[in-house]
Parts: C-alpha cells; sequence; structure tokens
C-alpha cells in the first residue's frame, strides 16, 4: 500500500515537473499581434529582444495572415540591417532563422524580427500573427 502510494506520488511528481519544463520553454516565445505590413512589399519589424542564449538562430512560429498568403521575415539588428537570409513563411508555419552575420550568436545582444508583405497589391495591407523565440 505504502510502495503503490509513493509509486504514484512519483509520477505525479514527474508528470508536473514535466508540464514546468513544457511551459518554461514556450514562455521563450514573445508574440507580435496584428502586425501592419503595408501594401507593395512594405515592412514593419518586431521590438529589439536581448538573446538568452548562445544560438545562432531564432524561431518563428507563423499563426496567422491575413490579406496575404505569404510574408517573408529575417533576423535583423537594433538598426534594422539584416542578418540572416530572408524565410518565406505562411500560416501555421515553423521557420529557424539562421544568422549569416557574425557576432549575433551570443546572449545579450539585441535582435528583431524584420517581416514583409510577399503581395503587391496596390492598396491593402497585409497583417501577421505568430511568435518567435529569440534565443
Amino acid at each position: 500500500m505504502k510502495r503503490r502510494l509513493l509509486k504514484r506520488t512519483l509520477g505525479l511528481g514527474l508528470l508536473l515537473a514535466m508540464s514546468v519544463v513544457t511551459i518554461y520553454a514556450a514562455d521563450n516565445y514573445k508574440g507580435y499581434w496584428g502586425y501592419s505590413l503595408p501594401p507593395r512589399r512594405g515592412n514593419n519589424y518586431t521590438t529589439q529582444h536581448e538573446k538568452q542564449y548562445n544560438d545562432n538562430y531564432i524561431n518563428n512560429k507563423v499563426v496567422s495572415l491575413k490579406n496575404t498568403s505569404t510574408v517573408t521575415f529575417w533576423a535583423a539588428d537594433s538598426d534594422k540591417d539584416q542578418i540572416s537570409n530572408d524565410y518565406d513563411q505562411k500560416a501555421g508555419s515553423t521557420a529557424k532563422i539562421k544568422f549569416t552575420e557574425k557576432g549575433f550568436n551570443k546572449a545579450g545582444k539585441e535582435v528583431m524580427l524584420g517581416m514583409e508583405n510577399a503581395s503587391w497589391y496596390w492598396r491593402e495591407y497585409a497583417f501577421a500573427d505568430g511568435k518567435v523565440d529569440f534565443r
């Protein structure tokens, strides 16, 4: 009886610990909602974020898009200079955006996510919702 109770307690404790790790990992993502992308391939940027790890990339998950089927994303430095290649993404997609410039794989560096409306509509703005892990 005691042994059974001990096993259940340990099992529940392990399950709880795994849940906390999962929640913590999900908390690394910073959301962007309703980001406006001007017509004729207009750009927008998230606010800059300090990198927490020495990784050479950021992860971007696109939740939804409005008035466009594709948005082009890239990593940028604090001056909005591009530091990665372009990544075309659709709603529901995830991209590992790798840095092409040296020095941004260090914790403490400031980076942001740039995005561009892939459509050439003359008047319609596009909108992007998603979340990015600045690592």
